[in-house]
């Protein structure tokens, strides 16, 4: 759980929480989406990751969700930092328009 932006549990305010929530507004969701993760961020919990991922998926829109072990909240490892630029890549690649 993250105390990052209110320095509050989400059940000490779950109104504002909720508001700020992936859950909130995922019937709006439609773009593409590239989630990724360092596993060990002290900064900001991945809850919200997690939760968001299964939200897209019921929701229909193509997405995807990548976990890096042992990172926390900027990646420290080459090989996850040249992974990261590779599925990036790609995502742009697929889900972008590009005008030649």
């Amino acid at each position: 759980m993250s105390l990052v932006h209110w320095n509050q549990c989400w059940y000490e305010n779950p109104e504002l929480h909720w508001q700020r929530s992936p859950g909130a507004y995922i019937n709006d969701a439609r773009t593409p989406t590239l989630v990724v993760r360092g596993l060990v961020d002290a900064r900001v919990h991945p809850e919200q990751s997690l939760q968001l991922y299964p939200f897209l998926k019921i929701k229909g829109v193509p997405t995807k969700m990548i976990l890096y072990p042992r990172e926390p909240h900027a990646f420290r490892e080459r090989a996850h930092q040249e992974n990261f630029i590779h599925w990036t890549v790609d995502w742009f690649d697929t889900f972008l328009q590009w005008d030649d």
